[in-house]
């Protein structure tokens, strides 16, 4: 998935797989800050990896799971 919104600070990139990381909150948005965790833990006990890379124009997530 691509997000060609605003960037992702450095900061937020680097805690965004643990438990309840947020970053700024807009009115009417939600959430607990647990998706990408819950991602990453489903990812690595299929011994797989949620991914993130990203630049100037946009951050993309990548979930790899080994087949068999």
């Amino acid at each position: 998935m691509f997000n060609a919104g605003q960037p992702i600070s450095e900061v937020l990139l680097r805690n965004l797989c643990q438990p309840f990381s947020r970053g700024k909150i807009k009115p009417g948005q939600q959430g607990l800050g647990l998706g990408f965790f819950i991602a990453a833990k489903i990812a690595k006990a299929h011994s797989g990896e949620l991914a993130i890379s990203y630049n100037d124009e946009a951050t993309c997530f990548t979930l790899t799971i080994p087949l068999g």
